[in-house]
């Protein structure tokens, strides 16, 4: 879910996921990271014999109000990349209605007469304002350029393009316009780093040893989707994973609550695993 302005899976959401129970035979050893710049569809906040987790490091992106005035570089923010919303542009259980934006609106580079997006910003966001909250993990009401620069954007380092302003100073979405504007859910301004692991094993049990991936079901939208969450300030990203993956798919008894922590760290080492993506994700 995403707002216009540049925060999750199911990428660049940020993913408001429930803990599953996670099957306690299942064996792990192998770690995978993935990295990801996502631009959140609903503008909320939130992807062998052995196990590989992948881990998916996303970026999730909101939009301004901006019609076709942008500053800060080329006028053609988009028209590099053929990628469009779909998720960005559809509805989304927590938030209001989103104005209808067709495909051949989606680019900046493309003018819309009149063009007023649904202004929101969860209350949630408001309240955990880090200037007025202590420990509080949303930016200040007001975007701040240097705050937005020193984060850095995976999407808008690969593209060798800047971030890009509207007229009130907001970060806008690298992709395009998704019907809403300001932060949705999303703790910041610009880009909202998140991390998402695909853990994998191949099945003893059965013929053939087919692939499995580890999923959740979300309790929002009842979609399957992989685990993941948001980077927390100064996380490293493999500690992110694994604690994401802990908090959501570790929904185990109690008595297998040690078993299953210990399989995990084995699971999410460094070596273990490889980046498979990173940067903007629908």
């Amino acid at each position: 879910a995403c707002p216009e302005h540049t925060r999750t899976p199911t990428s660049a959401l940020s993913l408001d996921l429930v803990p599953r129970r996670f099957g306690s035979r299942m064996p792990l050893c192998c770690g995978r990271c993935v990295q990801k710049d996502v631009s959140e569809p609903s503008a909320s906040r939130r992807t062998g014999g052995r196990v590989s987790p992948v881990g998916s490091q996303k970026e999730l992106t909101s939009e301004s109000n901006a019609s076709s005035t942008l500053d800060d570089g080329e006028d053609n923010l988009s028209v590099r990349h053929t990628q469009l919303h779909v998720r960005a542009r559809s509805e989304h259980p927590r938030y209001p209605r989103r104005v209808q934006v067709l495909d051949e609106h989606v680019p900046w580079s493309s003018s819309i007469e009149g063009y007023r997006p649904t202004d929101f910003v969860a209350k949630s966001v408001l309240e955990n304002d880090c200037t007025v909250k202590e420990g509080g993990w949303a930016d200040p009401a007001e975007p701040d350029r240097e705050a937005i620069a020193r984060r850095g954007s995976y999407e808008h380092e690969k593209r060798r393009l800047p971030v890009r302003f509207d007229e009130l100073g907001r970060p806008l979405n690298p992709v395009g316009r998704t019907g809403m504007c300001n932060r949705g859910g999303l703790g910041k301004w610009g880009p909202n780093h998140a991390a998402d692991p695909i853990v994998t094993r191949r099945c003893p049990d059965k013929p053939g040893t087919p692939l499995e991936v580890v999923v959740i079901k979300r309790r929002d939208t009842g979609e399957w989707a992989i685990p993941g969450g948001m980077v927390d300030a100064g996380e490293l990203v493999s500690m992110t994973l694994r604690r994401e993956f802990e908090e959501e798919a570790g929904n185990v008894p109690e008595s297998e609550r040690e078993r299953f922590e210990d399989l995990a760290g084995r699971l999410f080492t460094e070596a273990n695993g490889h980046e498979v993506y990173r940067g903007y994700v629908d």
